[in-house]
């Protein structure tokens, strides 16, 4: 499962999920998105069939 963690998840949670074998990536971390990212572009990016690295 992929997930995208909004700008306002601790870093601490994010690294907890990718420790128990989940896809983790912060908006900060996607080009098009980023720290000012609205909430409906995350919503957007999220929805994406997007291979995030």
């Amino acid at each position: 499962m992929q997930l995208l963690a909004d700008e306002n998840v601790e870093t601490e949670w994010v690294q907890a999920l990718r420790d128990d074998g989940h896809n983790v990536v912060r908006v900060v971390d996607v080009e098009g998105l980023g720290v000012s990212a609205t909430d409906p572009d995350v919503l957007a990016g999220a929805t994406q069939e997007i291979e995030y690295s």
